[in-house]
């Protein structure tokens, strides 16, 4: 039985306003007072609408946004403007019309950029990256959802900053891109606890539960999901609870233990009727529906999911409803329905928009509906349709990882350049210092040039003061005193001198520095070049090594498979020739001998009629077993008149083989033939030893890629998922297909017969 998909909720929610004095009653009685008017009504129907925006009683929270959203505009009452489009988009989204939602949002976003309200525009980014999230527009969800957060950080709004995370990591989290999911979500649950806020917080651990119950690590995600339960109860969070319980019963359903988690999606049932979440209810209807087709409990699962389709056609909300419709299909199928299940699977295959792996899961069970009814052409080409659409998938994830590769090498190459400019800048920015430092020696030689001249000058002058000394005894003390001056200027001007050539020295140790500094980046750089030019080498040389064991590998298998042939044609020449021979010789001599020989006593001629027939049954043993080593019709007239050559020694009276084949008239490659006739021939063995089928059908066809065979028997079957099942012959098959790069897939149950599907490339 094909595994039937269960459906998990994302835990995202609308802001809450901000906190009031008030309580929801209180506020009501106000709004009674008739002499409440104008301004101060319109602001308390502001504060009551933010408080009830999440409540089941939509037509009051409805009512309660337009009533204010009239008076805001009269009054020009910007925050009840902003406020009632929020509860408006808030509520059309818990209706299950998202669509409807988004566009509340948006005219939210429009007023609040025109009062200039960041906040509010905080919430609108946000909640329209929600409702693109619940349209299934990820990609457009994550986009409002980060222009969110990058305003949320500007302005320093740490709890605002928490619920996008959390909504953000959701939307991570439902694409497959678990590891920024569960970033996203870590750094909301880390300030939810810093904040202490609740509901964020247990919004966090239901979508932490849900991501490790995608990576199968059910144990932790049930502690997680039981953290959120007690936090839920504790804060009268209903919404949060009843994601809690579907994510517990997901964890218990996954281990095998479907019993176990039924309860838990009931209780989440009844939470989400009672606050009116209608997207809750689905989802636990779709789970309840899908653990009674596993249970086999086919009109329970009906009903489940015929609830579903009307509750999605009254919200015109049409998603998953592919899947609703063709789970319908299976259990009508599964329970012999089969004239009831077809329009269903039809219903479901012409809705629009449907995902690569809706479209997957619709094909997969319309096999398992023509194989039941016998139509074994559609089941084919479903089977083929199937296969196709699962290639897609695997191109586009190998084209996203090589865009992903590329951009990564784009990145790198911009970076290396960038720090390749870098060095430049920086070469040159020493080749500016080298300038600089030319011209301060130029400037201080020119300093030392006139020191020197100063120096000459004082020279001078001590000698003409000596002289006036001589002259002029009686200015001798004033002399002195010059002269001491002249002294201390001298020393001055040797300090001076020693200054400069101190800073000569540093400049030149500096210098030297820099220019290791340099030698050093350039000597790294060099050898990151040479380490990456070196393991680039490795890498092709490790392909051309792995492409040359394949071509050894494929070499070797097609030199066992010739010397398989061959043996089997020897050894059917040996039979047919040798021992087929010598018995049809003993069986002749034995005919002879009955002429000669009188028997009186009956019980030796019946010893010798016996002994004749063995000889005869062994004589016919041995042709037919050459004939099957190695078919004289395969090498003559090609593979379809070898089958029914085949298919006509085959003994088995209470079998009926059919053998159907479409577009063989062409030649195909004799490994492709040899190969098949041996599949087809194991398989035709197999069934009769130990399959008690009462009919067999082989179905071959080709086309212009491939060649596609079907083998299916409605005998006992076996468990095709056990790790045991697969003996030497299933092992065979497997090896010789492969070899001729094809693929095998096999299907069957106890006591619902066995399906054998090869698909061979043609070589071309």
């Amino acid at each position: 039985m094909k595994k039937l998909i269960l459906l998990a909720l994302i835990t995202s929610f609308q802001f809450s306003s901000f906190a009031q004095s008030k309580t929801v009653d209180s506020l009501e009685t106000v709004l009674k007072n008739p002499n409440l008017v104008g301004l101060s009504r319109a602001m308390t129907l502001n504060d009551l609408v933010g408080r009830i925006s999440e409540q089941k009683d939509t037509a009051k929270v409805i009512a309660t946004a337009k009533e204010l959203l009239v008076l805001s505009e009269k009054l020009n009452y910007q925050d009840g403007i902003i406020g009632a489009y929020g509860a408006l988009g808030s509520t059309k989204m818990i209706q299950g019309k998202n669509q409807e939602g988004l566009i509340q949002y948006e005219k939210m976003r429009d007023f609040a950029i025109k009062f200039r309200k960041d906040i509010s525009l905080i919430q609108a980014y946000a909640g329209i990256g929600r409702a693109y999230g619940f349209l299934e527009k990820n990609k457009e969800s994550i986009e409002w959802s980060e222009k969110a957060l990058e305003l949320a950080q500007k302005t320093g709004t740490t709890k605002v900053i928490a619920t996008i995370k959390n909504n953000l990591g959701a939307v991570y989290l439902k694409i497959g891109r678990q590891e920024d999911a569960i970033r996203a979500l870590i750094d909301a649950v880390k300030i939810a606890e810093q904040t202490n806020n609740m509901q964020i917080l247990s919004s966090g651990y239901n979508n932490i539960a849900r991501l490790l119950n995608e990576t199968k690590r059910y144990d932790e995600s049930m502690e997680y999901s039981q953290k959120a339960i007690t936090l839920c109860e504790k804060t009268n969070n209903d919404r949060n609870l009843g994601v809690a319980y579907i994510n517990l019963a997901n964890s218990h359903v996954e281990k095998g233990k479907l019993s176990e988690g039924v309860p838990f999606i009931k209780k989440a049932l009844v939470i989400f009727e009672k606050i009116g979440f209608v997207k809750g209810v689905t989802v636990c209807m779709n789970n309840l529906g899908s653990i009674a087709l596993r249970q086999g409990k086919y009109e329970e699962a009906i009903e489940y999911y015929q609830k579903i389709i009307a509750s999605s056609e009254k919200t015109k909300d049409m998603t998953s409803m592919g899947l609703y419709l063709q789970n319908i299909g299976t259990a009508l199928s599964r329970s012999k329905q089969y004239d009831k299940a077809l329009p269903y699977f039809e219903k479901a295959e012409a809705q629009k928009n449907l995902l690569l792996s809706e479209k997957i899961e619709i094909y997969k069970h319309r096999v398992e509906l023509d194989s039941a009814v016998g139509n074994y052409k559609s089941a084919f080409q479903y089977h083929y349709k199937q296969r196709i659409l699962e290639d897609s998938i695997l191109n586009i994830k190998k084209n996203s990882q090589i865009s992903e590769l590329k951009t990564k090498y784009e990145t790198e190459k911009k970076e290396q350049q960038i720090s390749i400019l870098n060095t430049q800048n920086q070469l040159k920015g020493v080749e500016l210092e080298k300038s600089n430092l030319a011209l301060n020696n130029k400037n201080l030689l020119v300093k030392q040039q006139s020191l020197a001249i100063e120096t000459q000058l004082l020279t001078l002058r001590n000698q003409d003061l000596a002289i006036s000394n001589q002259k002029l005894e009686i200015s001798e003390k004033d002399a002195k005193v010059k002269s001491s001056e002249l002294e201390n200027e001298k020393k001055q001007a040797q300090i001076k001198t020693l200054d400069t050539e101190n800073q000569l020295n540093r400049l030149q140790v500096e210098r030297r520095n820099l220019l290791l500094a340099i030698l050093a980046g350039t000597f790294m750089l060099a050898l990151l070049l040479a380490y990456l030019f070196y393991n680039r080498r490795k890498l092709q040389q490790e392909a051309k090594l792995q492409t040359e064991v394949a071509k050894q590998q494929e070499l070797a298998t097609q030199a066992v498979l010739d010397a398989e042939e061959r043996e089997r044609t020897r050894i059917a020449a040996d039979l047919h020739d040798g021992v087929g021979q010598s018995i049809m010789a003993l069986k002749m001599n034995l005919s002879g001998i009955s002429d000669y020989i009188e028997f009186k006593n009956p019980k030796a001629q019946k010893v010798f009629e016996n002994a004749l027939n063995l000889a005869t049954d062994s004589a016919k043993e041995v042709r037919s077993i050459s004939h099957q080593m190695m078919p004289n019709a395969l090498i003559k007239s090609g593979l379809y008149s070898a089958l029914r050559e085949f298919i006509s020694r085959v003994e088995a009276p209470t079998l009926k083989i059919n053998l159907n084949v479409s577009n063989l008239n062409e030649a195909i490659e004799p490994n492709i033939e040899k190969v098949l006739y041996r599949v087809i021939q194991e398989s035709v063995n197999n069934v009769v030893k130990h399959a008690k089928a009462s009919e067999l059908n082989i179905q071959i066809a080709k086309n212009k890629d491939f060649i596609e065979t079907t083998i299916e028997d409605n005998g006992v079957g076996f468990d095709s998922k056990g790790t045991d099942y697969e003996g030497i012959g299933l092992k065979n098959i497997r090896d010789r297909v492969a070899f001729l790069k094809g693929n095998v897939d096999i299907s069957s149950q106890k006591g619902k017969g066995t399906l054998l599907a090869i698909q061979i490339p043609i070589i071309s």
